[in-house]
C-alpha cells in the first residue's frame, strides 16, 4: 500500500465521523469488493469504500447501478484532511465527476430494489455450483452442530462450492476458514463465491485430503465433505482438542 493509500485509510475513519456512516473499510476497488458492498448491505446501510482512483469511483457507482441500486446516495471525499479536501455528493445513476483528486474514499448510503444477502438461511442460488453443495436446509442444520463462535476456525473437508466456510465466515467478522478442494475447477469457483459474498478472507487449498491438511493451521472445527478418506479423520484434530467434527449430509 502507497503512503497516499495509507492516509486515505487513517483518514476515512473521520470522514466516516463526519457522515455519521459506520465504516465498512474496503481496500482497493477490484469487482470483489465492489460486488461486496451490495451483497452484505440491505438497503438503508452505509458503508466507507477505500478506491484506487476516480475511475475507481465511477466504477462503484456504474457497478451498484446495474446491481439494481442506482437511488444509492453517494458521498465522494477527496484528499480528507488536507488543503485539497472536498466532499461532493451524488447517486450511483447520476454519478459524472470526472475530476475526483486521489486519495478518495466513498460514502455509500444503499437504496434501491437490487438483491440482498439475507442475514440467514442464504438460498442455494447466491452460490456458483456444479451440484456439488450442501442444500440450504442441511446447511443450516449443519452450521447449528458446528456451533461457531468468533476467532475460530474452520476447516472444509471437500469443499465443492465452498458453502460451508462461507456460511461460517459470515457468522463474525472475526472468524476464520480453510476451504479444502481437489478439484482446480471447483477450487476457483470457491474463491469466486467467497469474494461475491464479501468474504474473500475464506483461505482456498487446492489439494487432496489428507495430504493437503499437515501444514495448515489447527481448526477448531471441521466438516468433512463427500469423498474425504476416513484416514482425514485422524488430521482433523491434529492440535486441537477442541475440534468438533460434522460430516456432510446428503
Amino acid at each position: 500500500m502507497d503512503r497516499a493509500s495509507r492516509t486515505v485509510e487513517l483518514r476515512a475513519g473521520g470522514g466516516a465521523a463526519r457522515l455519521g456512516t459506520r465504516g465498512l473499510h474496503v481496500p482497493g476497488a477490484a469487482r470483489r469488493a465492489v460486488r461486496a458492498v451490495a451483497a452484505a448491505y440491505r438497503a438503508g446501510r452505509r458503508a466507507i469504500v477505500l478506491v484506487r482512483d476516480g475511475a475507481a469511483v465511477g466504477g462503484l457507482a456504474a457497478y451498484l447501478d446495474a446491481a439494481g441500486f442506482g437511488a444509492s446516495v453517494l458521498h465522494v471525499l477527496e484528499a480528507l484532511g488536507g488543503p485539497r479536501e472536498r466532499i461532493r455528493h451524488t447517486t450511483a445513476a447520476t454519478m459524472a465527476f470526472d475530476d475526483i483528486a486521489h486519495p478518495v474514499a466513498v460514502g455509500i448510503v444503499l437504496d434501491g430494489a437490487g438483491a440482498v444477502m439475507p442475514q440467514a438461511g442464504l438460498s442455494d442460488d447466491w452460490f456458483a455450483h456444479d451440484g456439488q453443495i450442501t442444500k440450504s436446509p442441511i446447511r443450516a442444520v449443519t452450521l447449528a452442530a458446528l456451533a461457531p463462535k468468533p476467532r475460530e476456525n474452520l476447516w472444509d473437508i471437500g469443499a465443492g462450492s465452498g458453502s460451508i466456510g462461507i456460511s461460517w465466515l459470515l457468522a463474525h467478522a472475526s472468524m476464520r476458514a480453510i476451504a479444502f478442494e481437489a478439484d482446480p475447477v471447483r477450487a476457483r469457483r470457491i474463491s469466486d463465491n467467497a469474494a461475491t459474498m464479501g468474504v474473500d478472507r475464506l483461505v482456498v487449498v487446492e489439494g487432496r485430503a489428507p495430504e493437503c491438511l499437515d501444514t495448515q493451521a489447527c481448526p477448531d472445527a471441521v466438516f468433512v465433505g463427500g469423498g474425504c478418506p476416513r484416514r482425514c479423520c485422524a488430521r482433523c484434530g491434529r492440535g486441537s482438542s477442541r475440534a468438533r467434527a460434522s460430516s456432510r449430509m446428503r
